[in-house]
């Protein structure tokens, strides 16, 4: 099971380190603990600038896996290329260590599910502004021939700035390895596209399937295919229609075109984006932009109300912080007390 943000009701949650938790990987402080799940843990970590970022420390029973480690150097390699204004930053990785673990940008704000399921849907163009910085953060990565795989509420944060996708270029390494160990598939009933349930092929295709859903999810509050046990999900997305009841009449199209069952019939996500910019266009904002400047102009015009994030969450870290730095002086007065 793909991680869950341990934010619960509060954006930038952030939990002190648990008894059986490192104090450090690699170079790096870890603070505190920002999620966990089947596949690992995620921490916030700080280097030797005092910068915090998110650390990915997988399980033992990945790193006992040869096969994992490939893919996840392979991986790695890939989106070390990446770079667009709607992607978490990658900054670095150890796939030969002992437990490994990846490193990227700490994107401050509530995921889009915790966001939905608090406040509810996003309207107007805000919700235009999750589409299109979505779909930019795809096409860039569709165009390093990197796939996402595992794109939900989950894995979009609503940060001041704009929406950004986490964790691209680790799901494929997850992946291959749960179905190579059990001839199962990894991810979540309801953002898996009809083709990887038939024969397990990811492709982009599959990710702008994903999309679709996000986007019924953020406009209605509803998943597009009801939920329920696996299985039972399962089959609604390989034989019934989404229920795209409460889409909005500008996004509509769009987004039934994603969810096609046959992946030929799916619009890529750079077409999708300049559909988007066009309509934007039409309403009378100027020219079409291409690529990320259009998402970018559509994320400017429409993203409002995130700006609170900010501060709340540096409030919260710095207060974490300063518990975590007191907790180290006690250990510390401790074993000096010790010793005289």
């Amino acid at each position: 099971m793909p991680l869950v943000p341990h934010a619960a009701r509060r954006p930038l949650g952030l939990s002190p380190l648990a008894s059986r938790d490192p104090e450090r990987v690699g170079a790096y402080t870890l603070v505190g603990r920002l999620g966990a799940g089947r596949t690992g843990t995620v921490y916030a970590a700080r280097g030797h600038d005092s910068q915090l970022f998110a650390l990915r420390v997988f399980h033992p029973e990945f790193a006992e896996d040869p096969g994992f480690r490939a893919r996840l150097r392979e991986e790695v390699a890939a989106v070390r290329q990446v770079s667009g204004p709607f992607v978490s930053r990658f900054l670095t990785a150890d796939p030969q260590a002992r437990a490994p673990w990846l490193a990227t940008e700490l994107v401050p704000g509530p995921t889009l599910g915790r966001w939905v399921e608090d406040r509810g849907p996003l309207t107007g163009a805000a919700l235009v502004a999750l589409a299109a910085g979505t779909l930019d953060a795809l096409r860039v990565l569709h165009e390093r021939g990197v796939v996402h795989r595992d794109l939900k509420p989950g894995n979009v944060v609503l940060a001041p700035e704009g929406p950004k996708v986490l964790d691209p270029g680790i799901a494929r390494a997850l992946d291959e390895t749960v179905l190579t160990r059990t001839g199962g598939l990894s991810g979540d009933s309801g953002w898996i596209a009809p083709e990887r349930y038939r024969n397990g092929a990811s492709t982009p295709g599959a990710d702008v399937f994903a999309w679709g859903a996000l986007m019924v999810l953020a406009s209605t509050g509803r998943e597009p295919f009801g939920t329920g046990k696996p299985q039972v999900v399962a089959g609604r997305v390989l034989w019934e229609e989404p229920d795209l009841e409460g889409v909005p009449a500008d996004l509509l199209p769009l987004v039934g075109a994603a969810l096609a069952k046959d992946p030929e019939r799916r619009p890529s996500a750079a077409e999708l984006l300049r559909a988007l910019s066009e309509q934007g266009s039409a309403d009378g904002s100027g020219s079409v932009a291409e690529g990320s400047a259009g998402a970018v102009a559509l994320v400017g015009r429409g993203w409002r109300g995130f700006e609170e994030l900010r501060s709340q969450g540096e409030r919260r870290w710095r207060g974490t912080l300063v518990l975590a730095a007191l907790a180290c002086s006690l250990v510390l007065a401790g074993v000096v007390g010790a010793l005289f």
